[in-house]
């Protein structure tokens, strides 16, 4: 506490408040080779995410494609599995939070099991670990329509 000039107390003056991140913004178009996907698949670590499917939706494997495309995550491999849809994506930071020397770029399975969970697993290329957060918020704000 100071003291102000009626010989009264005023409250201490407010510490600044850290400065939010950027926002994560990807790369619209970016493209990745299959075998370039595989080999990066194999080597990097994974980072698993979950959330409930939205009761009743079936969703279509062009829908949720088309929904990933509009969020700049591209979908390299997709295709109905035992009680739903599996999906192989990528998205390269554009810019954003922790965007340091080197391209930036997220791979991701997403399994959507029609009857309860949707599950991503997010594997991180030149990112830290903060941006598979902003990452996997994107890839959950896209599937909105399935996915609460």
């Amino acid at each position: 506490r100071t003291s102000d000039l009626g010989g009264g107390y005023a409250p201490a003056p407010a510490t600044p408040s850290t400065p939010a991140a950027p926002p994560l913004v990807l790369q619209p178009g970016a493209v990745l080779d299959g075998a370039t996907f595989e080999r990066r698949w194999s080597q990097l670590a994974p980072n698993e995410r979950q959330r409930r499917m939205r009761p009743g939706i079936q969703p279509t494997t062009a829908a949720v494609e088309q929904s990933l495309r509009m969020a700049g995550i591209s979908v390299i491999a997709s295709g109905a599995i035992p009680q739903g849809l599996k999906f192989f994506c990528y998205a390269k930071q554009q810019s954003g939070a922790a965007l340091g020397p080197g391209e930036v770029w997220f791979l991701a399975e997403l399994l959507l099991f029609t009857s309860s969970t949707a599950s991503c697993t997010v594997k991180l290329d030149n990112a830290p670990p903060a941006s598979a957060d902003a990452f996997c918020e994107q890839l959950w704000s896209a599937l909105s329509a399935v996915v609460s």
